[in-house]
């Protein structure tokens, strides 16, 4: 196991131009299963993680900021946009994000459980302006959650601007 995993990760480095990028780590270490016969794997996955700087015990995963724009351009009614959809295993940091009140009378920020059909708000605003996703706490998303927005009576092209990292 250890001879496959090192030649995987032989044609990447440290750092530099060929560093290890987290999609490449997790892809690679995805085939590792957790049990004593691997033990001697799992520390050199979690060796290489640290080392790439590819895998954070408490932090972002650097290299994985955005800051993204979704417009809604949904002529009619209140229609909702998914902001954030976490894949397996991931965990996404929610840093800032503003609302854009171009056709709207209201914004509501929503964390849907992985059914779809469960949801707590994390905001609601009347007027444009400054997203209080940091409330008592860092707001984070994880797998099967998804952050999504709700424009309340909606004629279109209502935008809605986040920035997050990765942190798992």
């Amino acid at each position: 196991m250890l001879k496959r995993l090192l030649d995987q990760w032989n044609t990447f480095t440290a750092g530099g131009s060929t560093k290890l990028s987290p999609d490449q780590y997790h892809r690679i270490q995805d085939g590792v299963h957790i049990s004593m016969e691997n033990l001697d794997a799992l520390e050199l996955t979690n060796t290489v993680g640290q080392a790439t700087n590819t895998q954070s015990q408490s932090g972002p995963i650097p290299g994985t900021g955005q800051v993204v724009e979704t417009v809604d351009t949904t002529g009619s009614g209140s229609p909702v946009s998914t902001l954030l959809t976490p894949k397996p295993g991931e965990a996404y940091l929610i840093s800032g994000g503003t609302w854009s009140t171009k056709n709207a009378s209201s914004f509501y920020l929503y964390v849907y459980d992985g059914d779809g059909s469960t949801r707590t708000y994390v905001d609601y605003k009347t007027s444009a302006g400054i997203l209080e996703v940091s409330g008592p706490g860092p707001l984070i998303i994880c797998y099967p959650q998804t952050l999504r927005a709700l424009y309340g009576s909606a004629t279109g092209n209502n935008s809605t601007t986040l920035a997050w990292c990765r942190v798992r």
